[in-house]
């Protein structure tokens, strides 16, 4: 909640952090790691697999694919943390398995565990191509 002292602030770092360490016995490290494979991928794979996303033709880099279409480019796949909300970023549910299980088998960590910071790092990946053109 904006303006709150009650709630907390989505993906924050050290909540985050505590979370990985309740459920999947991760220490900062572990998550560390899966992130620093996470997001170049989520990031790259926005770039190939991006153009299903309605609206983003204006972002500099984006798929030369993309077309026009919601007023909202982030409505489409921000609705919910389905796999299907994550194509966009790593492609397919069955590429998204291949990837857990690649940055499992580099990380030696939980590959659902992996599948679930998937949307943390989507949305890591969507803040920094939207950065531009933020003003402040």
């Amino acid at each position: 909640m904006i303006g709150s002292d009650m709630g907390m602030p989505p993906f924050d770092v050290f909540s985050l952090s505590e979370d990985v360490r309740e459920r999947f016995g991760w220490s900062s490290d572990d998550l560390s790691k899966v992130m620093e494979q996470l997001l170049p991928a989520a990031l790259n794979g926005f770039r190939y697999f991006g153009s299903t996303v309605p609206g983003f033709a204006e972002f500099p880099g984006a798929p030369s694919s993309f077309g026009t279409g919601d007023a909202s480019p982030f409505s489409s796949f921000m609705q919910n943390a389905s796999g299907t909300a994550l194509t966009p970023f790593f492609g397919p549910e069955a590429v998204q398995n291949a990837l857990a299980a690649q940055i499992s088998g580099l990380t030696g960590l939980q590959s659902d565990a992996i599948q679930e910071m998937m949307p943390v790092a989507a949305t890591l990946a969507i803040g920094q191509v939207a950065r531009p053109f933020l003003q402040g």
